[in-house]
């Protein structure tokens, strides 16, 4: 599944976060768009700045690649996409201490949004996923 969520050019590279794939859940889950409030492993991020830089965000960039949101962010979210989204609950490491009140924006619901038949894509042989024609270097 894609999101359209992008990440701020002016967001500083020092404030990207962790995922804990050691501990964690497999995060390709969030990718299915299907209920994960069973998962009892705890979604771990860890940051190497400071509890008070991670706050003045409300979209914390991982290298999981996965909305990571404030409660501010969440409630918004929630008010306009109500059950189609799912929000799990996180454990937040910064350099100085633990980051409350974020939560992981897990997608529940999902629609084909590319026209196939006016679309230049190519796929990898045997497999249906899309690939754009941009050369990634």
């Amino acid at each position: 599944m894609t999101y359209i969520w992008q990440i701020q050019d002016s967001y500083p590279g020092s404030c990207i976060g962790s995922y804990d794939r050691e501990t964690g859940p497999d995060r390709f889950l969030l990718k299915n768009a299907c209920d994960l409030s069973a998962e009892a492993k705890p979604w771990r991020f860890a940051f190497q700045c400071t509890v008070q830089r991670l706050r003045k965000f409300d979209d914390l960039v991982n290298n999981a690649m996965v909305p990571l949101v404030s409660s501010r962010l969440a409630d918004l979210v929630s008010s306009v996409a109500g059950s189609d989204i799912q929000l799990l609950p996180t454990e937040i490491h910064a350099r100085d201490g633990d980051v409350q009140d974020y939560c992981l924006l897990n997608a529940l619901f999902r629609v084909p949004a590319i026209d196939r038949s006016r679309s230049e894509f190519w796929t990898i042989p045997g497999a249906r996923r899309l690939w754009d024609s941009i050369d990634w270097y």
